[in-house]
């Protein structure tokens, strides 16, 4: 832990990419849609919560281990910000989703 980058925050975005991803390189199109996500989803927590790093969204630096409150500060702060991650994450696989389907209908039937 080095109290940088949120874990939620990291677990999320290593969600979209395994939902919206592609193990071909060469998939540039998949490659912009998981940017993009990603992108959302960084924008949007940092919107809700102030900040990306969990050094600041627990108000202390969790790798130095010295903070008299830690175990209250974690349990009580942590599971809000897993609840917003869930939320945004959601709201993102739903707006994706749903403009994939637009765009497979629109190749199925150009008319």
């Amino acid at each position: 832990m080095t109290g940088e980058t949120c874990g939620v925050v990291t677990g999320s975005l290593l969600l979209l990419g395994l939902k919206y991803g592609s193990s071909d390189v060469n998939d540039r199109v998949s490659k912009s849609r998981v940017y993009l996500c990603a992108e959302k989803f960084i924008q949007e927590f940092h919107t809700r919560k102030s900040s990306t790093k969990c050094r600041e969204l627990l108000g202390f630096d969790i790798k130095s281990g010295n903070h008299p409150e830690k175990d209250e500060i974690i349990s009580g702060r942590c599971p809000e910000l897993v609840k917003t991650a869930v939320q945004i994450v959601n709201e993102i696989m739903r707006s994706e989703d749903d403009e994939i389907n637009k765009q497979s209908k629109k190749e199925a039937d150009p008319y």
